[in-house]
């Protein structure tokens, strides 16, 4: 199921966004999905299997004692 999600921005951001988006070859949707799917991987709140899927890696941070 899809939905739509509204954010607002500032303008300069949109600007940063719409340079990274042409870099990339990427239009804004798949820009801002993908960027929001690496920071929910980077939360912790996919798992193992789901991340493989979306092929991002995220490193696990030591331990400190």
């Amino acid at each position: 199921m899809e939905s739509t999600l509204r954010i607002r921005i500032t303008s300069k951001d949109r600007e940063l966004i719409e340079k990274a988006c042409k870099i990339r070859g990427e239009d804004l949707s798949s820009f801002t999905r993908r960027s929001l799917k690496k920071e929910l991987a980077h939360l912790g709140l996919y798992n193992e299997d789901e991340l493989k899927i979306l092929g991002i890696k995220i490193q696990q941070e030591e331990e400190y004692k």
